[in-house]
């Protein structure tokens, strides 16, 4: 049987970390891991989490190529929480807008600063809009 992470791609997403804090994101079928929990290979999940209010240090490291130059200030950062290990998620049902998921968040995580390359962003701008965040 799938994991019900698998049903819900694409869809906003509430997850309750015990270990850490909430975050809240999409989830995305990764198309750079591979999970076996469901039999034969296939693609594991991502977890983009958009960040819309990030702290001055972050917004100074956002700021174009040229430092006088901020290519998005609403959107400085967005941060890529790869690798999911959905069995660790245990799936709470739907709360208000989101698919509400609890338990461990095990990723490897790679971070992506908006410095005028939108490649990463522009890749999950139509999910995280489709999923109901505000993208600018």
């Amino acid at each position: 049987m799938t994991h019900k992470a698998f049903e819900v791609i694409g869809e906003r997403i509430l997850l309750i970390d015990t270990s850490y804090r909430n975050k809240e994101g999409i989830f995305q079928e990764s198309n750079r891991f591979q999970t076996t929990a469901e039999g034969s290979p296939r693609p594991a999940l991502d977890f983009i989490e958009p960040i819309y209010h990030a702290n001055p240090t972050v917004e100074e490291l956002a700021k174009g190529l040229n430092p006088r130059e901020r290519v998005n200030p609403n959107n400085p950062i967005l941060s890529l929480h790869l690798g999911i290990d959905q069995l660790k998620l245990s799936y709470r049902g739907k709360r208000e807008e989101s698919h509400v998921f609890k338990g461990e968040l095990s990723y490897v995580q790679g971070v992506f600063f908006n410095d005028g390359n939108f490649e990463v962003y522009d890749k999950y701008k139509e999910s995280l809009s489709k999923a109901g965040f505000k993208i600018e």
